[in-house]
């Protein structure tokens, strides 16, 4: 069972991770002024500010546990747990239409409201939040 539910996150990310790409604009370099007016360095680039989130990184198998989640219990650090994955939502709570800061730390609790309020859908806005594994 847990190898089925693995596979379904995996191709999820995977998925995730291609719509993304093909959806994002691509960006030119900016030209950064030298103080010489002969001459222009594109050597730095600032990238473009995404407005969705990000793909699950490769660091999304890493392993927490119960208490590592309840320690980031706040607005400014706010980590949940829904379906064995571990997502830090900090950036998203300002996002989300109704509250979810009473839910930072929480795993059996989100995950509750989690699947009351969406079931399985909006899964792929929250996998872009994922940065590991409930262990």
């Amino acid at each position: 069972m847990h190898s089925k539910k693995f596979l379904l996150t995996a191709l999820s990310a995977v998925l995730t991770t291609a719509i993304l790409a093909a959806c994002t604009p691509a960006t030119a370099p900016a030209t950064i002024p030298t103080g010489d007016s002969t001459a222009s360095s594109t050597a730095s680039t600032t990238p473009a500010t995404p407005t969705t989130p990000a793909a699950p990184s490769p660091e999304s198998t890493t392993p927490y546990d119960a208490a590592e989640i309840a320690a980031h219990n706040s607005p400014a650090d706010c980590w949940v747990a829904a379906n064995s994955q571990v997502y830090d939502i900090t950036g998203f709570l300002a996002k989300h239409k109704s509250p979810l800061d009473q839910y930072c730390g929480q795993t059996t609790e989100f995950e509750a409201a989690y699947t009351a309020q969406h079931g399985n859908s909006k899964t792929d806005i929250l996998a872009g939040y994922q940065i590991g594994v409930l262990q």
